[in-house]
């Protein structure tokens, strides 16, 4: 099954299109999406927005058209109704956004906005401006060097891609981003507005009947404010990057590690495994399949694996997060983005440490967390 699809892309303003896109695809406007990157990305929004959840990213390529360069979802697309095209329409729109803005724009850090006032820590916020009635955009996020206010639309709209002019989801994500304020704790104690960048980012499927081409839209507004000094800057995205790993902790089962006052959701599994290019790195986690995650040992979840169809086993999987990573969270160190690494039939590992693995490619090792 291939993993790596294409899809044609626009945005507005077309200055804003980032280095990695024009040397991919200098005139073509086409860019790469690689399925199991979109699916590790999944499965990092789904921990950390509804844990325990049924992980539908593993299923992306069971849905997919095969045998196509293209990305095309079989027949008339996930789902059967409006109501239900809508929600996987929504639900994958944000799967293949936060995996664009991983890949394309160098963003590590997804911390999802629950409500207004967002606090990521006692010195920075996400706020709605006053007498503003409307969704809160889906993501404060950051990365090396880059912070941003972010907001994902899925459409399964007809028609050809747009060549002038906003999409009607687009302009919803404008108004969305323009409408809040990140603020920064000031000297004073004052709550202040501070200028960032936003991206809003719309997947418009593409599907085999009727034939039509998928795409995304790129825009990129401003939040109002003043811009951020480097320190500023810095610090901000280790905030961002500290709810990140949080909310991750917390989605794998172990609060404990957020808060001395919580209890672990099950015994720790710790695994080391080789990463392309890296070597031998070890994570904590556990066992997933297209079902969530399964509260087993990893020499059952083989013995389990074992027992399945031949074209059922690869489903079984580790899911976890490098232990590197945790020790920075725990011990209020700096945390740092790491190597990004995808392997279709080996373990591939995100930005932010989380590693996806077959299981015959894991070793499990005594806990040291």
């Amino acid at each position: 099954m291939m993993a790596v699809h294409s899809i044609a892309y626009r945005i507005f303003p077309a200055s804003a299109c980032p280095p990695a896109l024009l040397h991919l695809s200098p005139a073509g406007h086409l860019c790469e999406v690689d399925t199991d990157q979109v699916g590790l990305s999944a499965l990092s929004e789904i921990i950390q927005t509804a844990p325990g959840s049924n992980p539908l990213p593993l299923l992306f390529d069971e849905l997919l058209s095969p045998g196509t360069a293209q990305l095309v979802w079989k027949g008339s697309g996930p789902g059967r109704g409006v109501e239900i095209r809508r929600a996987f329409s929504g639900l994958f729109g944000r799967f293949f956004a936060r995996a664009y803005l991983e890949r394309y724009y160098g963003f590590t850090w997804f911390s999802p906005i629950s409500g207004s006032p967002y606090n990521l820590s006692n010195r920075l916020r996400v706020v709605r401006q006053p007498g503003r009635e409307f969704d809160l955009p889906d993501w404060i996020m950051a990365g090396p060097g880059v912070l941003a206010i972010g907001e994902a639309k899925g459409s399964h709209a007809k028609g050809p891609a747009p060549t002038s002019g906003l999409p009607g989801p687009l302009r919803t994500a404008y108004e969305q981003i323009s409408r809040v304020w990140v603020q920064k704790v000031d000297p004073a104690g004052v709550w202040v507005n501070r200028q960032v960048k936003g991206w809003g980012v719309m997947s418009r499927w593409g599907v085999e009947s009727p034939a039509r081409r998928a795409y995304h839209c790129v825009l990129d507004p401003d939040t109002e404010g003043e811009p951020l000094s480097g320190e500023e800057l810095e610090e901000a995205i280790q905030d961002v990057a500290r709810s990140h790993v949080a909310l991750l902790l917390d989605g794998l089962g172990r609060p404990d590690l957020v808060d001395k006052r919580a209890s672990p959701g099950f015994s720790p599994q710790q695994v080391s495994a080789t990463i392309e290019g890296l070597g031998e790195r070890t994570f904590i986690g556990g066992i997933v399949n297209n079902f969530g995650f399964l509260p087993m040992s990893i020499d059952d979840a083989r013995a389990v694996q074992a027992s399945l169809p031949e074209r059922l086993r690869p489903t079984v999987r580790f899911l976890g997060l490098e232990t590197d990573v945790v020790e920075q969270y725990r011990s209020g160190s700096v945390i740092k983005a790491q190597p990004f690494r995808i392997d279709a039939s080996g373990p591939s590992l995100s930005s932010d440490g989380m590693m996806l693995a077959p299981l015959e490619r894991i070793d499990p090792v005594p806990s040291t967390i």
